[in-house]
């Protein structure tokens, strides 16, 4: 994507090159967090002027110390042309009601006390963006699913993600603002989190294994791509699935993670074999104890779940295979 840089003015395009504006003021919520980090490095080294908000400590000039889940930031006096909200709660699986609590006490409950502070504001953002999911729409299989498909998701995160766009268009709507939604699939990066962070943990300790042949696709985007066109997408708007468009398959991810670790490729396990440990998972949580498979995970694993990203590609997304560029995922 080509950029240059211009004096004055928000960020436009002309000629089909984005012009970025080095003294646009940016405000990120979850900076620290791993997409985040990425998105706050893209973005101050194109030169923009970034403030941030976490509930931790953050290698920022501009940095609000602030729980979104619990608490109204303290926002007064500034005012931001865009609004990249990254903050959220992922990765995790519930088994107790307060955790489930916890998905629409960050999700839902943070990205309102953010909106909150900045209607505080008289000077509102022209921009916000949002990082959101694709577990929005509530399926465990299907292929090239677009961002037309329904909004089914009912597990605490999927319903969190969704209530959180729903906030998020309201708001836009109500301050008048461009708004655009990035739903993510699997995210590849350096130390990544989620079921590629555990994957290859999984990998290096010898206990990852694979089901059958591992044909099952999955949709995967690299998370330096998803920084470097944000500025493009927040510029054009729209609800978007991003990934690389390559949907790869468990087998290519195996291999490509045993050559970058440097070791043997994981052993795979008749699917029979998986089916009866996961008879003996569905057993086990019977009596509320969790075993990592069941019939649900075996599910998962065994079929297909893919996203058309068709519609961002017309909004000038042109990512990279994650499957060429190896060093962007691992050390």
């Amino acid at each position: 994507m080509q950029i240059k840089k211009e004096s004055d003015g928000p960020d436009k395009i002309e000629a089909g090159v984005l012009q970025i504006n080095p003294s646009r003021k940016v405000l990120i919520t979850g900076a620290s967090g791993f997409l985040g980090r990425y998105i706050f490095n893209e973005l101050t080294a194109k030169g923009y002027e970034v403030h941030t908000i976490g509930r931790s400590a953050f290698d920022s000039k501009n940095h609000f110390l602030c729980d979104l889940g619990n608490e109204e930031p303290n926002l007064a006096g500034q005012s931001y042309d865009w609004i990249i909200h990254s903050a959220g709660k992922a990765h995790v699986v519930p088994r107790t009601i307060g955790e489930k609590e916890d998905f629409f006490r960050v999700n839902e409950r943070g990205i309102e006390n953010l909106f909150r502070a900045l209607d505080a504001n008289s000077i509102k953002p022209t921009s916000v963006s949002i990082i959101s999911t694709v577990a929005v729409y509530g399926v465990s299989s299907g292929s090239n699913i677009t961002e037309q498909h329904p909004l089914g998701a009912m597990d605490p995160y999927g319903k969190s993600k969704k209530n959180a766009e729903q906030i998020a268009m309201n708001y836009a709507e109500k301050i008048g603002a461009r708004l655009s939604i990035l739903r993510l699939p699997l995210i590849a990066g350096k130390n990544p989190p989620g079921n590629l962070g555990a994957m290859i943990k999984g990998m290096k300790n010898g206990r990852y294994f694979g089901i059958g042949q591992s044909k099952a696709k999955r949709s995967i985007v690299l998370a330096a791509d998803v920084a470097m066109y944000l500025p493009q997408l927040s510029h054009v708007g729209g609800v978007f699935n991003l990934s690389d468009g390559v949907d790869v398959t468990f087998k290519e991810l195996e291999t490509l993670l045993s050559k970058l670790l440097k070791s043997t490729p994981p052993r795979s396990l008749p699917f029979f074999v998986a089916w009866l440990a996961a008879l003996f998972g569905e057993f086990l949580l019977f009596f509320g104890i969790h075993f990592p498979i069941n019939f649900n995970t075996l599910s998962k694993i065994t079929t297909d779940l893919t996203f058309s990203s068709e519609k961002a590609k017309k909004a000038g997304w042109n990512p990279r295979s994650v499957l060429t560029v190896p060093n962007e995922i691992i050390e």
